[in-house]
């Protein structure tokens, strides 16, 4: 077949220094102090005649927009960057988080000026590198086709709030040169939290993945990560802290991953790349009176006031499939809903997408409780939330065709 797209690939080391805190959960914001395996940023660029679409995912906790302060967006910032120096509109480029728990704190629960003062610059550097591994990657092209895969990883993850609600599914955009497999897109939702709040740095499970994918695979150049609706999912290993669980899983999960590749079907559909999103505005959670309260998460949560809260929904057309940029921790049952509105298309919900809202939970999870909507900086917006990005996802997908 004659090849209908173009694609390109990048990475860059984005292991932090030591001593930039991560998130942890006593004491918050504890500092790393050694790196076990490096953390990473990808980015693909995908060209269809004169359309182009960048996606980066990063090996991140998430990207808070204000993290450089309330007058900038980080997330802004990055895509006007990146289309001064590619000519791509930044709806056409999704800058994703792999939600990396042993990470630095990036989604401003504390301000890490407060506790690493390198801080202001650290981030204006990981803004410049994101921008720099995403021009790499629309110069490092080849002629390609497209293949889509489904497959499933069973037994991996549980649903945390007993809930029957389990998405087990890998899709996977394969792209293959005339010398063979040159990218994977690999689309999974499961918390990588098996080695979260520790003092090491790690990409946790998702590290291992994509490292054994990429030395297994012969030829790839590109193995790239995008987390799946997992805000109500965790490893069925739990969070053990051993990074030979972190390993296991990661391998585990490769070898489903190798086998959805190798099944993966020609895409059929005609060559396209599009791009569309919309700034949808959230509603706040309900916000106690503050004297109610001296938990000092709920005291933070509070300080950011009640909104409402303004967050990018996004959806990138390649072919056959829409990748949909989600800026939350998306529930399985939301991340599946979105699956079924994309058909015909092969939908990928990609959470922590261009900035972090918190957890957006259904309204059920709202009467049930539990921590997921607890006062706290990781619950800011209302149970209107998911029928909100349903319906923004509702309106985009015309526009991608």
């Amino acid at each position: 077949m004659k090849p209908r797209y173009r694609v390109g690939c990048a990475k860059a080391d984005i292991t932090p220094p030591l001593g930039i805190p991560y998130l942890g959960h006593v004491p918050r914001h504890a500092p790393i102090r050694a790196v076990h395996d490096p953390l990473f940023a990808r980015a693909t660029c995908i060209e269809a005649g004169t359309d182009r679409v960048i996606v980066i995912s990063a090996d991140t906790i998430g990207f808070a927009d204000t993290l450089l302060g309330q007058d900038r967006s980080f997330v802004g910032e990055v895509k006007r960057e990146i289309e001064l120096a590619t000519g791509t509109p930044g709806s056409h480029v999704m800058l994703a988080s792999n939600h990396i728990h042993s990470s630095p704190e990036t989604l401003g629960f504390r301000p890490l000026s407060a506790s690493y003062p390198e801080a202001h610059s650290w981030l204006e550097g990981l803004q410049a590198t994101l921008v720099s591994c995403a021009t790499a990657a629309c110069r490092d092209s080849v002629k390609a086709n497209l293949r889509i895969g489904r497959g499933a990883a069973p037994g991996l993850s549980y649903n945390r709030r007993s809930e029957n609600c389990v998405d087990e599914e890998i899709v996977l955009l394969r792209f293959d040169s005339a010398r063979g497999p040159e990218v994977l897109l690999v689309n999974y939702g499961c918390h990588p939290v098996v080695v979260q709040a520790q003092e090491l740095a790690s990409a946790d499970y998702v590290g291992a993945m994509v490292a054994a994918v990429e030395a297994r695979l012969s030829g790839l150049r590109s193995c790239q990560f995008l987390l799946g609706a997992c805000g109500d999912l965790d490893p069925s290993v739990r969070v053990t802290r051993r990074f030979s669980n972190a390993e296991d899983m990661g391998q585990r999960l490769a070898e489903e991953v190798l086998r959805t590749a190798k099944g993966a079907e020609a895409d059929s559909s005609p060559p396209t790349v599009r791009g569309a999103s919309q700034v949808v505005t959230f509603p706040s959670r309900p916000l106690p009176p503050a004297e109610e309260t001296q938990d000092e998460e709920a005291l933070v949560r509070l300080a950011e006031g009640s909104g409402p809260f303004r967050g990018e929904v996004q959806v990138l057309r390649v072919g056959g499939a829409v990748l949909v940029g989600l800026p939350g921790e998306v529930f399985c049952g939301t991340g599946l809903a979105l699956k079924r509105l994309a058909q015909p298309l092969t939908g990928l919900p990609v959470t922590c997408a261009n900035g972090y809202l918190g957890y957006m939970a259904p309204p059920e999870a709202w009467e049930a409780g539990g921590y997921e909507v607890e006062l706290g900086p990781w619950s800011k917006v209302g149970p209107e939330a998911p029928s909100l990005l349903l319906a923004a996802v509702r309106a985009l997908l015309p526009e991608v065709g």
